[in-house]
């Protein structure tokens, strides 16, 4: 709405706000941490298929496989087949 109202006041059609905000340093802090959370779960989703594998070769079962990594018996199926 900033930019709209900024925009019709000047006629420029071109207008790109930028908003700062002063917060907490607790509220900063979730938000990075929040941050490095989203990271390392995507981190942990890439690896997951070759761990997978790895175990299976090992012998270790799907069930076990799926209790080790946080996932159904039926996902580790997935990724061992994969």
């Amino acid at each position: 709405m900033t930019e709209d109202l900024i925009s019709i006041m000047t006629e420029d059609k071109d207008i790109h706000v930028d908003y700062r905000y002063d917060l907490p340093p607790e509220v900063a802090e979730s938000i990075e941490l929040k941050r490095q959370a989203a990271e390392l779960e995507a981190r942990a989703m890439e690896t997951q298929g070759t761990a997978a594998k790895k175990l299976h070769k090992m012998g270790v079962s799907l069930r076990d496989i799926g209790s080790l990594l946080g996932i159904s018996h039926q996902r580790a199926h997935q990724l061992v087949k994969a």
